[in-house]
């Protein structure tokens, strides 16, 4: 659903579990923050991501943490936004920038020039705490490293899927590394917007006024009003992961989304009443974002988190949008015509033997033609063409 350029977030946007008092807000940091950085193509989602990363940065640096049972979380959350290539990524995370140059935080984003691995760990020696987002430059001698407080750092990435995909592999899911981060994946809204507007001056004025009350919170979360549902929810929750072709990938994953909800409770109260006590307002809204990471998550596993699942599934997706008429082989050889041709067949002919993907004959009148159908469209392709035959 698309809502119209506002001020202020319309009540559509909002779950219609949250009382209508709430619904009139004018002091929502993450609500707002929406309605001053809307003025891209890129859906609200992602400035919502943006402004969640804020808060909790702000929090980590004050040591803020949240008990839980035996466990202690701390605020360090990484959330990487991945989209299409060329959809304004960097323009949507600058947006910010006036934001905390506003309330005197433009020092909680480190400048960071990473050439290397050690100089990674060096600039985190000296800025254990803050809002990471990554320069390069080249390699030269690191200083010694010397860690004197352990690093609790907030990390924005961007990233296209292509990109994200081709460089890592399915080791990097199972040892841990990237159920660490909050998947932020979105399709294309179809928004058209040729000339971005100017944010609000009105609503960045009252942003900054807001952060600069977050920026004082400090001490420890109180999760009592939540916990009854929480403890519901982590039972529904932990059987869907369960429930995953890969239980095992999909655990590793879960075992960090059961923390990231918590701490999207913490943050979404913050954003609503500067309180380290979510209320039940909150909890709703983290489940809602919950689901939301879910469903890129169950996706993202069905390609198996590496290079070759994100090929075959890109290709299965290809033909699934072609619908029940099928789509010819010579258009996806187009579609694909940059990969090497070895390879292009052989995932074509694995999607085949696994018959995600069905092909079929067709008379023609010059030579026969191969039309390749999504297993989900075979019944209605069978109905309008009576005539073709499987392969």
């Amino acid at each position: 659903m698309e809502f119209p350029r506002t001020e202020w977030i319309p009540a559509e946007a909002v779950p219609v579990e949250i009382r209508p008092e709430i619904l009139q807000e004018q002091t929502d940091f993450i609500r707002t923050y929406v309605g001053y950085a809307d003025v891209l193509e890129v859906p609200q989602i992602m400035h919502e991501a943006v402004a969640v990363q804020i808060i909790a940065s702000v929090l980590n640096r004050n040591g803020v943490r949240i008990p839980h049972g035996a466990n202690c979380y701390s605020m360090d959350i990484w959330t990487v936004l991945l989209s299409g290539s060329g959809a304004g990524r960097s323009t949507l995370v600058t947006l910010a920038d006036p934001l905390l140059k506003g309330a005197n935080l433009d020092g909680l984003v480190p400048n960071m020039q990473w050439g290397s691995g050690p100089a990674l760990r060096q600039q985190m020696a000296s800025s254990p705490c803050g809002l990471y987002r990554q320069t390069q430059k080249r390699s030269q001698d690191t200083p010694s490293i010397i860690f004197n407080t352990a690093p609790r750092i907030n990390i924005l990435a961007t990233s296209s899927e292509e990109w994200f995909f081709n460089n890592f592999a399915q080791g990097d899911s199972a040892g841990g590394f990237v159920p660490r981060w909050l998947l932020v994946r979105t399709p294309d809204p179809g928004r058209n917007i040729p000339t971005p507007a100017r944010p609000s001056e009105r609503l960045l004025n009252r942003l900054i006024a807001r952060l600069d009350q977050i920026s004082h919170i400090e001490g420890s979360a109180d999760l009592t009003g939540i916990l009854p549902r929480y403890e519901h929810w982590y039972g529904q929750a932990k059987q869907r992961f369960a429930s995953q072709p890969d239980p095992s990938l999909a655990s590793a994953y879960f075992n960090r989304h059961r923390v990231h909800v918590l701490k999207l409770a913490v943050i979404y109260e913050v954003s609503r009443s500067l309180s380290l006590r979510p209320t039940e307002a909150s909890w709703i809204r983290a489940e809602r974002a919950a689901k939301r990471l879910e469903d890129t998550i169950f996706s993202l596993l069905g390609t198996g988190m590496n290079r070759e699942g994100f090929a075959l599934t890109k290709m299965e997706e290809r033909v699934r949008h072609a619908g029940p008429d099928g789509l010819p082989l010579s258009e996806l050889t187009k579609a694909f015509q940059h990969d090497h041709k070895s390879m292009r067949e052989q995932r074509l002919q694995t999607l085949i033997g696994g018959e995600a993907l069905l092909a079929f004959h067709r008379q023609t009148p010059g030579r026969t033609a191969i039309i390749l159908v999504h297993h989900t469209a075979v019944d209605e392709y069978k109905l309008r063409h009576p005539g073709d035959r499987r392969q």
